[in-house]
């Protein structure tokens, strides 16, 4: 490197090696970088301790984005409905934990959270639904894996909003469909023979063994039809096929 000196002559001064100038960047810290830092490290620990976060800290958190904090946030979560079913009642503060959570995993971008919720499905699936209806966390990836083992609660979530639809997303839920539209019966179409004074009479018998008329679709007893669907449920799969033909044409899939 090259500087001039007093009298005006061009001299070149040996560079600093690189750990050297690393060395000097990290002499000197600002108290703005430092209190942020030690904000962010005392509310880990305290979520690693499980300990609840006041208004001031969720207030900084909601400003300064830590997405390596949203497993202990979420096991936060469940801790205080465990608390809640234990005790019978949640502190004030408890409540306003969970609020912030939910805020929070709103926040953040989906592709941080989306793995990480979905694993609740294990344990939860209440909780599931309540963060990615909350959350606007419908992926159809993820709804087709549950699919294959829960195809009523993959419908229950079908429903829920999306940040952002993509091609990938679209090829998923043709693959939902595919899955919906292939399910076997699971009630029968019988006909019972006529005696001397009665014809023969076709029944649609449900799931549930109750036999109801020919013309009836969804069971009078239980409310399913012959694939072991609801109406709910059937005009769920019907709106999925409304999605897909929009998606088709707004990304041209």
């Amino acid at each position: 490197m090259f500087m001039i000196s007093a009298s005006g002559t061009a001299c070149k001064i040996k560079d600093l090696p690189q750990d050297k100038k690393q060395e000097n960047l990290n002499e000197n810290v600002s108290y703005e970088i430092f209190d942020i830092e030690l904000k962010k490290y005392q509310v880990k620990k305290k979520l690693k301790n499980n300990l609840y976060l006041k208004n001031e800290e969720t207030q900084f958190l909601m400003g300064h984005m830590m997405t390596e904090i949203v497993d202990d946030l979420l096991v936060k979560y469940i801790k205080i409905n465990e608390d809640l079913y234990n005790r019978g009642f949640t502190p004030e503060i408890a409540t306003k934990n969970q609020s912030f959570i939910t805020d929070y995993i709103k926040s953040v971008p989906a592709e941080y959270v989306l793995d990480k919720v979905y694993e609740i499905y294990k344990d939860d699936q209440d909780l599931l639904k309540h963060f990615v209806y909350s959350c606007n966390l419908f992926s159809p990836k993820h709804i087709f894996e549950i699919a294959q083992n829960d195809i009523h609660f993959a419908l229950d979530l079908l429903d829920a909003p999306k940040r952002y639809y993509n091609n990938e997303d679209i090829a998923y839920l043709r693959d939902l469909l595919d899955i919906f539209d292939s399910l076997p019966n699971t009630g029968e179409r019988i006909v019972l023979k006529g005696g001397l004074l009665r014809k023969e009479e076709e029944k649609f018998v449900c799931q549930c063994k109750h036999a109801n008329d020919k013309e009836v679709l969804f069971c009078e007893r239980c409310g399913v039809n012959i694939k072991g669907l609801n109406k709910t449920e059937v005009q769920t799969i019907d709106t999925l096929r409304d999605k897909l033909e929009v998606l088709s044409l707004l990304l041209k899939a």
